[in-house]
């Protein structure tokens, strides 16, 4: 078994980790879900006080249903976990697996601890206590909220059940890696699990190419963190894996018709001086 760590996700789980509510945290990532797996999507119901996530695996992955409750119910714990911080009591909460009991399953109490685990249950599905959703998540930051749900929506698109084409998968791929270099064209191929010509090919069948999307993912990032932080385009240019802010000055001038600091809000704009 294996839990997925909120801030493997890149924006979008800073988005979660910055978004002040249990609550709201939790919408953003099931907003998201669909974009980083294609396994399974999650049925989300509130039922005897009880928030119940339960996965939905895809038909050709239908042989796959014991991974597929590992890493549904796995990894939504653990953002529970992240989301509430080491100090939160964490007991109420289920984890229900409708298969029997596997030889491994003490690995599933030590996973799940204090969450109380059940086999051959009537459906698999994580419940928690919906009490939960209006706690404060641990490490709430406003501006960076502000910052990432925008730089989300914007380069992904406004809504679940979007089918995951390979420009939105690149795309995703590049948003999930914040603070590391832009990955090589060979790189992302081998990330999405196809051959450099494959990705070049799908890329040119969509009417786009690697360089087209990485420029424009470096773009809409710099706009918004321009517009809605405080940093330096120095620190930008650095966050967006230039080696210098001079080319960066003269991409986003190219790009937008205007230098970086023209994008430049009004300091009284920033989200975290509200």
């Amino acid at each position: 078994m294996k839990s997925t760590d909120l801030l493997d996700l890149g924006l979008m789980g800073y988005a979660a980790l910055s978004s002040g509510t249990v609550g709201n945290a939790i919408k953003i990532m099931f907003r998201y879900q669909e974009l980083t797996s294609d396994r399974y999507s999650e049925k989300v119901v509130m039922e005897d006080d009880y928030l119940c996530i339960r996965p939905i695996p895809r038909l050709q992955h239908l042989a796959r249903l014991r991974s597929i409750a590992e890493d549904c119910l796995g990894g939504n714990w653990r953002a529970f976990e992240l989301l509430l911080g080491p100090e939160a009591d964490l007991r109420g909460a289920y984890a229900h697996f409708a298969f029997s009991e596997p030889q491994y399953s003490n690995a599933y109490h030590d996973v799940f601890k204090p969450c109380l685990v059940k086999f051959d249950a009537e459906r698999t599905e994580l419940r928690i206590p919906q009490r939960w959703l209006a706690l404060p998540v641990a490490s709430a930051n406003a501006v960076m909220l502000g910052v990432t749900s925008a730089v989300c929506e914007r380069m992904l698109g406004p809504g679940r059940n979007i089918r995951m084409d390979t420009p939105r998968a690149v795309r995703r791929l590049l948003l999930s890696r914040p603070g590391k270099r832009m990955l090589r064209l060979e790189e992302a191929a081998d990330e999405l699990l196809m051959s450099t010509a494959q990705l070049r090919k799908r890329l040119y069948r969509a009417q786009t190419s690697y360089k087209n999307i990485v420029l424009e993912t470096r773009m809409g990032l710099a706009r918004h963190y321009l517009e809605f932080t405080p940093l330096s385009v120095q620190e930008i240019a650095y966050l967006l894996d230039y080696a210098q802010p001079g080319p960066f000055s003269r991409a986003f001038k190219k790009y937008y018709g205007f230098p970086p600091r023209n994008a430049r809000l009004p300091e009284h704009s920033y989200p975290d001086s509200h």
